[in-house]
């Protein structure tokens, strides 16, 4: 008995130290991308070349980036409200390639914007730490098809310079050289990478259309401002699909793609006229 009183002790001290390896350092309100409010917001760590690892909040209503440092102390604020918003109510902006020597060779900070609303409706943009946006192509977008094995988003070092590839509306690719190397540091946002999901027209009274962007959407839910689920789509396989929602009340509603296995992909706002 007096051998066992001593382990048992030890065990709860052991548990009691295993519990408060997994401390809260800190809460970031109004930036989790998991919600039905149709947001779109994001928090995660980017790595940049000068000043390192950083928190970065993605604020697309605000249309901002917010910077916090490790310690989780504020850093900078960067601004994109310069850029072109194909549909204000959506907010599901794609920012990619935040950087200090990729579009440009000084320290400040430029990135990768780019807006989807249906097809023909696209544009990409590049804007520097100060709001001013560097380069614009219509019609066009960072976009590669995600099929197993696809590991490549559309920045590229070559033996002959850094290349970006833009995907165009009328077929095309195009090539850009650019001024700086992309960097082993910039992990860019691989969920950001491809639209898995398109809604268009958004907002609608009649009909709208669902474009399957990945093969990997399972299902879709149509869901209410409550959270109710109130219709559920399936062979989400089809590249395209038409949905009625003319018997819909006027209001937002949220259409969730779920994977295979019941995960949520991606949830989007829907405006019904």
């Amino acid at each position: 008995m007096k051998l066992k009183l001593p382990l048992i002790f030890l065990l709860l001290l052991l548990g009691v130290k295993l519990q408060a390896q997994f401390a809260l350092e800190n809460t970031y309100p109004g930036t989790s991308s998991f919600s039905y409010s149709g947001n779109s917001q994001q928090l995660y760590i980017i790595k940049l070349e000068v000043d390192g690892e950083k928190y970065v909040h993605i604020d697309r209503i605000n249309k901002n980036l917010n910077f916090y440092n490790l310690n989780h102390s504020f850093w900078k604020t960067i601004s994109f409200a310069s850029t072109i918003d194909l549909n204000p109510s959506a907010n599901v902006q794609g920012i990619l390639y935040i950087s200090q020597h990729l579009f440009d060779l000084d320290d400040e900070i430029e990135f990768l914007y780019s807006d989807m609303n249906g097809p023909g409706m696209v544009v990409t943009q590049i804007v520097d730490e100060n709001g001013t946006v560097l380069f614009t192509a219509n019609n066009c977008a960072p976009v590669v098809l995600i099929y197993v094995p696809q590991g490549q988003v559309p920045i590229y070092n070559t033996p002959v310079g850094t290349k970006m590839i833009l995907s165009c509306t009328d077929s095309s690719s195009k090539v850009y050289g650019l001024p700086g190397v992309l960097s082993a540091l910039i992990n860019p946002n691989p969920i950001e990478s491809a639209i898995p999901l398109s809604i268009y027209p958004n907002p609608s009274s009649e009909k709208i259309t669902l474009e399957n962007g990945r093969t990997l959407i399972n299902k879709i839910f149509l869901i209410d401002e409550r959270g109710n689920r109130i219709r559920e789509i399936e062979n989400m396989k089809d590249k395209s699909i038409e949905l009625n929602v003319s018997t819909l009340a006027v209001g937002i509603y949220f259409i969730q793609a779920i994977d295979e296995h019941g995960i949520v992909i991606e949830t989007k706002k829907f405006v019904k006229q």
